[in-house]
């Protein structure tokens, strides 16, 4: 669905989206890919968790929390948070059951420093605990986030965006892992 607004061409790509991310995605700070696709495209709705500091991995002090949106630099500052703030919010009706989430992190888990884990590790080892405190590697987080969101919303689509464009050339190495763990 291709129509022209305002001199630009607007494509309707997905009618019930979700981000979750870190600042790059978090509106309240600076959110510039955020903003880049809400220019592109039209949604029935758009919901975005993204908050500054966020990371795909666990800490030893995460916990469950709903509440606590800020950008802090903690263990509620994760992913798993922002999908649980999601399931929240739908079941109490205030977001309709998204049709895709993108997550748009990974950078954090480099600037943080972050155990990257081992993949072939985490995807040979079937009975991985739910226990979020042990789960503190970059591996290990995905996984378990990514198959509570494909269990929860089985037709929804899952895109995970490996880490976006930063201009920190020092870490670069190192984002590239992330990004190669992502991908795997």
């Amino acid at each position: 669905n291709i129509h022209t607004s305002n001199s630009k061409t607007v494509k309707t790509i997905l009618p019930n989206v979700v981000f979750f991310g870190d600042s790059i995605t978090d509106v309240n700070t600076n959110g510039e890919w955020a903003k880049v696709i809400e220019n592109y495209a039209e949604f029935k709705s758009l919901k975005n968790y993204a908050r500054g500091n966020c990371r795909w991995t666990f800490k030893s002090d995460t916990t469950y929390n709903i509440t606590a949106t800020n950008g802090a630099n903690s263990g509620e500052n994760v992913i798993w948070n922002q999908f649980n703030r999601l399931v929240d919010d739908v079941d109490n009706g205030r977001v309709e059951t998204p049709d895709c989430i993108i997550v748009f992190a990974g950078v954090n888990d480099v600037f943080q420093n972050a155990d990257l884990g081992d993949v072939s590790t985490v995807f040979n080892y079937q009975n991985q605990s739910t226990n979020v405190t042990t789960l503190t590697n970059l591996a290990a987080s995905i996984r378990y986030v990514c198959e509570l969101m494909m269990n929860t919303y089985p037709e929804c689509q899952i895109i995970l965006a490996t880490p976006l464009q930063i201009n920190n050339y020092v870490q670069v190495a190192q984002i590239m892992k992330v990004r190669d763990i992502i991908i795997e």
